[in-house]
């Protein structure tokens, strides 16, 4: 990495559909945005800039061709977090309504950070013996034992947890009651700002007006969360 002692969290795949997807990460600083990438390694045939000033960068990439493997990568306007890396890569969802074979990785209360959280992801990539996902889905209890921010950090974004996965796989997570600091009056749980969901309709599916309540369309397939 070039200065990625900046970079506190990801980059991580969000909303994806035939034509987009969003790419988030997190600095300790703020400072500007920006991908770029191509559907070959090395190439860049799409760049995203914004140059407000945030931690939270929130990038999502448009015109995009349906069910293609692209590389990105990520940085400020002047310079890049990393040298390429061929992990950072993301595919796009088929055309709605193809009838094809689809793969997706499911967990649920898997978020505690400890060796048995490892010890089942070793164990499903072993299974899956590099087929690709199509999508990776979270049941809800996410992060234990509150959904804090902290914990989301320690538990799925670093600590050899899922941070390398989350590169190149999108991530559709449904909340549960610890998400909710078991409150389910909370009305600004830290996961809301952590995801980035559709909620109006932008990934397919029925427009929700909240990103509490989702749905998105991957080929034949419709789903709701």
């Amino acid at each position: 990495s070039i200065f990625s002692q900046t970079l506190i969290r990801g980059p991580y795949l969000q909303q994806s559909t035939a034509h987009s997807i969003i790419i988030h990460w997190q600095t300790a600083d703020s400072c500007d945005s920006k991908v770029t990438g191509g559907d070959q390694f090395g190439t860049i045939t799409f760049t995203v800039v914004d140059s407000a000033k945030t931690t939270e960068h929130v990038l999502k990439i448009d015109n995009l061709n349906a069910d293609t493997k692209y590389f990105y990568n990520i940085g400020t306007l002047q310079q890049y977090f990393y040298i390429p890396q061929t992990n950072h890569y993301f595919y796009t969802h088929p055309y709605t309504g193809l009838h094809d074979h689809y793969r997706f990785w499911v967990i649920g209360d898997a978020g505690m950070g400890n060796n048995n959280q490892r010890m089942v992801r070793d164990a499903f990539m072993y299974y899956n013996a590099g087929e690709r996902l199509n999508g990776w889905i979270w049941l809800g209890d996410n992060a234990y034992y509150s959904g804090l921010a902290s914990e989301y950090q320690s538990n799925v974004f670093s600590n050899n947890t899922y941070e390398n996965i989350m590169k190149n796989l999108v991530i559709w997570a449904a909340p549960g009651n610890h998400d909710y600091g078991q409150n389910p009056n909370n009305s600004i749980p830290a996961w809301l700002s952590i995801f980035d969901y559709p909620q109006n309709g932008e990934a397919g599916g029925l427009a929700s007006g909240t990103e509490k309540y989702f749905s998105w369309d991957y080929g034949n397939r419709s789903e709701e969360r």
